[in-house]
């Protein structure tokens, strides 16, 4: 094996380290403030990252994306990226700063003045070692921006628990993003020891523009359709609903995300070696959609069963107003991953405009739902996500068809036995959860009892209706033993 071949392999294996252990993490974290803080200050937080996340799409303008694509950067380059970061982040800074007043009127919560123009700091904290790790990712030296990234995390984690111990409410939470940015950046400064020249090129920004504009309207519309909902119930609401959709929306995300990482860093490779073939192109896209309902359908399913057990275990009482959001995202996470795969077969097929419109379809059709039925509440909105993601789910389907001969049908028959196993399953264990609900057995007790039932009965299940993916495990299992 050459030496590059082993530096991308050590690289890739690295990169899924930090975004798994920063999720875990984080996930970790988010539990223990959890029990520590309320609703209200979640949703407040959650406010002003819809704000941020604009913000730092508008900061970053597609130039991080070109300097990744980019093998052969100048220093001159990399230094007229980051004067153009700093700056573009002082200005967007500022105008939070002066409009905070106002977004906090638009939403009916005056703290969120005072949270917003102190959080937007980390603005021009994340602008200051952008690049440095963006030289990194060049370099392939995942395995130190994972060291930075799990201990910024920590020392941020252990902050914002500190502060929620002494009282400081959402504070806790403003102060540790500010924290784990600001210990990033200076890590990032020592790990990388490159200062950037003050050698400006206006050329190079001229030359990389209209990619960088490409970039941002793809983006522009994935932090709009990610915000959505977000933005939908913390203005129609109050910000307590909001926190308990925000933390409901947590516990559904961790297996979601972990599945779009393996898609991005693990699969995305593997179609893209067969995207001049069609045929294996749409085989491996098959086994791909298999596979990943029969890993994502169960977690979402345990999810629902024990929606009650897992709020009132992890975060307690408080916040069981989550469950029926935590129920809503969980249908949902059964069908995104599914989605997420079809939609990136048009980046495999170097066709990212049919992505764009589809997410322009997303962001209208949520919203036009959500002005029908918003006056019902917060349930009836997030509900939408479900209806979104079904439609999504046949007009991708039609659309691959024309592609490369995928067709709805085919699609449906491909993950039809690993529904069955699963839906009879759900039905067995979920009248076992009613029962041991009923005779009120410990939340521990109970979420031990419905997975070891639900793990059983679908390897029975399996077996009996000859689930190729339980014939791999066994095969992997005798060749173990």
């Amino acid at each position: 094996m050459s030496n590059f071949k082993k530096k991308t392999i050590n690289g890739v294996l690295w990169n899924l380290t930090e975004r798994l252990g920063n999720q875990v993490i984080r996930f970790s974290l988010g539990i223990i403030l959890a029990r520590l803080l309320l609703p209200s200050d979640y949703g407040i937080i959650a406010l002003t990252t819809v704000v941020i996340a604009f913000s730092e799409i508008m900061i970053d303008g597609g130039l991080m994306m070109i300097l990744i694509q980019r093998s052969n950067n100048t220093d001159q380059e990399y230094s007229t990226v980051f004067w153009s970061k700093l700056f573009s982040a002082l200005l967007i800074f500022l105008l939070i700063f002066f409009s905070a007043k106002y977004i906090a009127q638009f939403y009916e919560v005056p703290i969120l003045e005072k949270v917003l123009r102190l959080i937007a700091l980390v603005l021009i904290i994340n602008s200051l070692s952008s690049v440095h790790k963006i030289r990194l990712t060049n370099k392939l030296d995942f395995k130190g921006q994972a060291k930075i990234i799990l201990l910024s995390t920590l020392i941020g984690g252990a902050t914002g628990i500190i502060m929620a111990l002494l009282g400081f409410g959402v504070w806790a939470l403003v102060f540790q993003t500010l924290t784990i940015n600001l210990i990033q950046a200076i890590l990032f400064w020592c790990y990388t020891k490159w200062v950037p020249s003050i050698n400006y090129s206006f050329e190079f920004i001229k030359s990389i523009y209209k990619n960088g504009l490409n970039f941002l309207s793809a983006n522009i519309l994935l932090i709009l359709y990610n915000n959505l909902y977000i933005t939908v119930i913390g203005k129609m609401y109050n910000p307590t609903t909001l926190g308990l959709y925000t933390r409901a929306r947590q516990f559904e995300q961790l297996p979601e995300n972990t599945t779009n990482s393996v898609i991005v860093k693990v699969l995305f490779p593997i179609l893209t070696g067969n995207k001049n073939d069609k045929m294996a192109l749409k085989k491996n896209t098959l086994e791909v959609l298999s596979w990943l309902s029969f890993i994502i359908t169960p977690i979402m399913l345990l999810l629902i069963i024990n929606s009650k057990q897992i709020i009132e275990f992890f975060l307690t009482e408080k916040w069981l107003g989550a469950k029926d959001f935590l129920v809503i995202l969980a249908v949902a996470g059964i069908f995104i991953p599914i989605n997420n795969t079809l939609l990136n077969i048009f980046n495999v097929l170097g066709k990212p405009l049919i992505s764009t419109k589809i997410y322009i379809f997303k962001i209208l059709f949520s919203a036009l739902l959500i002005f029908v039925v918003w006056k019902d509440g917060a349930i009836w909105t997030a509900s939408i996500i479900i209806i979104e993601n079904i439609i999504v789910l046949f007009i991708l389907g039609l659309i691959t068809k024309n592609l490369i001969g995928l067709k709805i049908k085919t699609i449906i028959e491909s993950i039809r036995f690993v529904f069955l196993v699963n839906g009879i399953s759900f039905l067995i264990v979920y009248y076992i959860s009613n029962y041991l609900t009923f005779i009120e057995l410990s939340n521990l007790l109970h979420m031990i009892i419905t997975f070891v039932s639900y793990c059983v009965l679908t390897y029975l299940l399996g077996s009996f209706f000859k689930l190729p993916q339980i014939s791999e495990l066994n095969n992997q299992l005798k060749k173990r033993l």
